[in-house]
């Protein structure tokens, strides 16, 4: 009885572990779209915050994907995390508000980086960089 516990209680944690991922992205979402100036016209406060919310949905098809071992998906997962990588870039030049919140993107860096090695892990394939 108190094996099952422990595997339960184990099997809870782990998964809140690997849930982290994905939520503190979507923080760093949340921060950017909060901290930029309510005169900014909402497209551009939206596509300036996009980027965890990005991250997020690129980790739940990763996890959709976990299930198909036949290497076939390898190269899209790779565009997948493009997309990321290009809203940081685009959230540079598109957010309006304090440049200290940039330093929230090494969050989301060292997220994408985690997820590029999960990912690696999971689809079986080591040609990511």
């Amino acid at each position: 009885m108190q094996d099952a516990l422990l595997h339960v209680i184990a099997l809870i944690f782990g998964s809140l572990k690997s849930l982290m991922t994905p939520i503190a992205a979507l923080f760093v979402s949340v921060m950017y779209f909060r901290a930029s100036p309510p005169t900014q016209p909402l497209p551009l406060r939206l596509i300036a915050s996009a980027h965890g919310v990005a991250i997020a949905l690129a980790y739940g098809l990763l996890v959709l994907w976990a299930g198909r071992p036949d290497g076939t998906l390898d190269k899209a997962f790779e565009c997948v995390l493009l997309l990321p990588v290009a809203l940081i870039v685009t959230s540079f030049f598109v957010f309006k508000g304090p440049a200290k919140i940039h330093f929230l993107q090494l969050v989301n860096v060292g997220a994408l980086v985690y997820l590029a090695v999960l990912g690696a892990f999971i689809l079986g394939k080591w040609n990511f960089f």
